[in-house]
């Protein structure tokens, strides 16, 4: 599946955004050109051709432009912060939401979202969550439309490839999808299925205990695990990013000492119950770490407790087992373990 990258160029040359850093922070500022800014995408139209016996003429195709700019942002706003919440809140003030037209192809609407997704991370979480609702409200008046926006914000928030991947964004469009009046409980339940997923092991929530089984047959419990930190990592032995992300744990300067120091437990999970595949993998995961399978018949982990959509995955728990990331990989992981902790490695 491709991802539209972020435009910076175009968002530079548009409006804004020169990077500045506050307290360490890298914050997006809002820097708007004098005259008004906009990029074209073209839109072909074209009309359905019906052709009638003897009928000889051909309809030829519409061409129509679609114009999409950005808000002009007050000159009274000089702060970055106050700049770039202005832009988050009113980015769609300008998008033709009636132009169903727009949705085929795709493409062009694409980069015009992926761009809105990078402002997201520079703003609070109450302008992120005004901002959505306001895209979905206007999108809701065209069933068509909102579908569109929907499957969109489904591809680069919740899919575990994606570059902006970010679930707690993206549940802000399913609690809006969710009470949607515009949409039958047929076209919800897609969204409603994944509510839930989102609503399992969120971060700064307590993670899901489960049984685990050893390969001497001695079982424990995840909340049973006494360290300052708990690593999952959820793994297939048959695949290879999964033995890429094992490779690296095993290397990585931060969780090679936390693991040494006794401060951090990796837990290795295989939770599709195949006990050969499971076997064959005995030796292949480090000593200092456990070695587990699902504990149960009914696979109570993959089916109910945690949503598994692929493999590898990373959850980072506390020592009262609060998941500080959740799905994750293992390169957030470092980012993370060299902030909070680095000082007291």
């Amino acid at each position: 599946m491709k991802f539209n990258q972020i435009d910076f160029k175009k968002i530079l040359t548009w409006a804004f955004l020169p990077v500045l850093f506050w307290g360490g922070i890298v914050m997006v500022s809002v820097y708007y050109c004098s005259h008004k800014a906009e990029y074209t995408t073209q839109v072909q139209e074209v009309s359905d051709k019906v052709q009638k016996p003897g009928d000889e003429a051909q309809h030829p195709s519409e061409t129509r432009v679609a114009r999409f700019r950005l808000p002009e942002i007050p000159v009274t706003l000089k702060e970055p912060q106050q700049r770039a919440e202005y832009l988050a809140l009113h980015y769609w003030d300008h998008y033709n939401f009636t132009d169903t037209a727009s949705v085929h192809p795709p493409e062009d609407t694409e980069q015009v979202l992926s761009d809105y997704i990078a402002i997201l991370p520079y703003v609070t979480r109450p302008i992120v969550e005004n901002s959505v609702i306001r895209l979905l409200s206007k999108a809701e008046e065209h069933q068509d439309m909102l579908l569109f926006f929907a499957g969109l914000l489904e591809k680069y928030l919740y899919d575990p490839n994606s570059p902006f991947r970010n679930e707690e964004y993206y549940l802000l469009a399913l609690r809006f999808i969710e009470t949607c009046p515009a949409l039958d409980e047929v076209r919800k339940s897609r969204y409603l299925f994944q509510l839930g997923n989102v609503l399992k092991n969120r971060q700064g929530t307590i993670a899901s205990d489960f049984v685990y089984m050893l390969h001497d047959g001695r079982k424990g419990r995840l909340h049973g695990i006494r360290s300052e930190y708990t690593l999952l990592y959820f793994y297939d032995p048959d695949c290879p990013d999964c033995r890429h992300t094992r490779e690296m744990l095993a290397e990585l300067p931060t969780v090679v000492a936390l693991v040494q120091s006794g401060r951090l437990q990796i837990v290795a999970f295989y939770p599709d119950g195949e006990a050969e595949a499971w076997e064959a993998c005995r030796n292949i995961i480090p000593d200092t770490w456990l070695n587990t399978c699902d504990g149960t018949e009914e696979l109570v982990v993959r089916e109910k407790l945690y949503a598994i959509r692929a493999v590898p995955s990373l959850y980072l728990l506390d020592s009262e087992k609060r998941v500080i990331l959740k799905d994750t990989d293992y390169n957030k992981l470092d980012a993370w373990l060299n902030g909070p902790l680095s000082a007291s490695l």
